[in-house]
Formats: structure tokens, C-alpha cells, sequence
């Protein structure tokens, strides 16, 4: 059941097995509301269901992958908050997901506390400042029309 302060989460990753492992530890440390899609076609289909508060993708999937995601969403204007989360863990992939509007990226395996409480804390900051963000790049479109005048 959604309460006010419980984060609505999509996790997409074609990893069935992996993404029910992640719920879970996700559940053991937090109370998110997690919906999970094996697509991006899945995701964008759950997208019209529901609201919410932040994606946590994979990269490399079939069909559509997570950059190609990422990028479709920022370039159709979508702002959501959206964390990489990958196997791929390399520096040129973090920068990757950063320059196409990332807000978080965060490596798959490791120890699963270490990886969970990584995770958790991406989630939390990315969903906190997500209406500072929104508010101050609206203070920028909207601040120069007023002050020009």
C-alpha cells in the first residue's frame, strides 16, 4: 500500500532473477514501493500506469538499452529521477550516464549490504533533490523574462 512518504520505484532490468533479489534487499532496508519490467517497452507502458518518483535501470539489455532509455526520457523533456545501475562499473560508463542526465550510478556486484546501502542512499538523495532541481531550472527559464522588462 502507497503511504505519503513511501517512494514509488521502477526497477528495469532483464534480469529476472537478479531484479527480485534486489527488491528484496531493497525491502529489508526500506519501505519503497517497487514495480519491476524487464524492458524499456515494458517500462514505458508501466510509465502511463502509474507515477513514479524514480527509475533505476540496467544498460545492457536486449531491444532497448538503459542509455537509449535514459536518453529518450531527457530528450522527450522527462526529468525523472534515474539511477544507472549496471555490472558495467567502469569510470567511462559512469561519465556516460552522467552526461546523458543521470542522477545516480551504481555498480551491480560487490557485497550486496555495501551495494544495497549504495543504492538506497542514490535513491533517497536523487528523490529529495528532485524538486529543488525542478524548482531551480524553472527559477532559470523564468527569472530572465521579469527581469528584463
Amino acid at each position: 500500500m502507497h503511504t505519503a512518504k513511501q517512494i514509488r520505484l521502477l526497477l528495469v532490468d532483464d534480469d529476472s532473477d537478479l531484479s527480485t533479489t534486489v527488491k528484496k534487499g531493497l525491502a529489508l532496508q526500506c519501505d519503497y514501493d517497487v514495480d519491476l519490467v524487464s524492458s524499456v517497452d515494458d517500462a514505458l507502458e508501466k510509465m502511463t500506469q502509474k507515477d513514479y518518483d524514480l527509475i533505476v535501470c540496467d544498460i545492457r539489455m536486449s531491444l532497448t538499452d538503459g542509455f537509449e532509455f535514459l536518453n529518450e526520457l531527457r530528450t522527450s523533456g522527462n526529468q525523472i529521477p534515474f539511477i544507472v545501475f549496471s555490472v558495467a562499473d567502469d569510470k567511462e560508463t559512469a561519465l556516460t550516464a552522467f552526461s546523458l542526465g543521470a542522477n545516480g550510478f551504481v555498480g551491480k556486484y560487490g557485497n550486496p549490504k555495501v551495494v544495497f546501502s549504495i543504492l538506497k542512499r542514490c535513491i533517497d538523495e536523487a528523490v529529495k533533490n528532485f524538486p529543488k532541481k525542478l524548482q531551480t531550472e524553472l527559477l532559470e527559464v523564468i527569472q530572465p523574462v521579469f527581469t528584463d522588462n
